[in-house]
């Protein structure tokens, strides 16, 4: 237990703070950047990130072959809770059971040019962000998927899911499941023609816009998901039958 400053990983390790408490606290820099091997898994789990709104980021990720974020909360940093910007291919992110508030993006993906990586966003808070709750964008040659499940996204100053390619389409697949939006300017945003989003079992209401869909952005719906009570509620672009 204790307080703490920076970190940088260069190698797989697990910082496990479950049972008690650990905090990290900085400004004017990213509380922990991982640049490990390409095949290192990093573990970090019941960690209390705070960046007084002057920290970049609470996790900047750029290298190894898996990393998982768990039962921590960040708050107060102005670039992004959670930026997931790796250089090398076959990478993967997991964030569990984590709180990002009063931060700039909640949680950035954005992989570099050639690469392919995974991510997935389970029981995860984005709340009170000056700039979008989650940000997903490929880059050129990039192949990008995901899911977030059982998830809120609310009253973040910008958008709540925004989805979109490079002006190089690079294909992106997102699937939000049991996921709340509410609250935002725009709930959920895709953009670009190699962008694919399929949602299910979701909530999208209050927001300025509901649903936004555009330069030719697949968006579709299993049909069980509820746009209510938007300035402007918006449309998916198509349905997709449960089997």
């Amino acid at each position: 237990p204790g307080g703490v400053g920076a970190v940088t990983i260069t190698k797989s390790i697990t910082i496990q703070c479950d049972l008690t408490t650990v905090g990290l606290l900085v400004a004017g820099q990213n509380a922990i950047v991982i640049n490990a091997g390409v095949n290192d898994t990093v573990v970090l789990s019941g960690l209390d990130f705070e960046g007084i709104g002057q920290g970049l980021s609470g996790v900047r990720i750029l290298q190894a072959g898996n990393v998982v974020i768990r039962n921590s909360s960040i708050c107060g940093f102005g670039t992004s809770g959670i930026s997931f910007e790796p250089v090398n291919t076959g990478i993967s992110l997991t964030v569990e059971n984590v709180t990002i508030v009063d931060g700039g993006v909640g949680i950035r993906v954005v992989p570099q040019a050639n690469v392919a990586a995974t991510f997935s966003v389970n029981n995860v808070l984005v709340s009170n962000n000056g700039s979008a709750g989650l940000i997903v964008a490929s880059a050129t040659n990039t192949n990008l998927k995901g899911t977030v499940t059982s998830s809120l996204f609310t009253g973040n100053s910008g958008d709540g899911i925004v989805i979109g390619t490079s002006s190089v389409p690079s294909p992106l697949q997102l699937l939000i499941k049991d996921t709340v939006v509410n609250g935002n300017q725009i709930g959920l945003l895709a953009t670009g023609a190699a962008t694919l989003v399929q949602v299910s079992g979701s909530k999208i209401a209050h927001n300025g816009t509901g649903l936004s869909v555009s330069s030719g952005a697949s968006l579709t719906s299993f049909g069980d998901n509820v746009v209510v009570d938007n300035g402007v509620n918006g449309s998916f672009t198509g349905s997709i039958v449960k089997k």
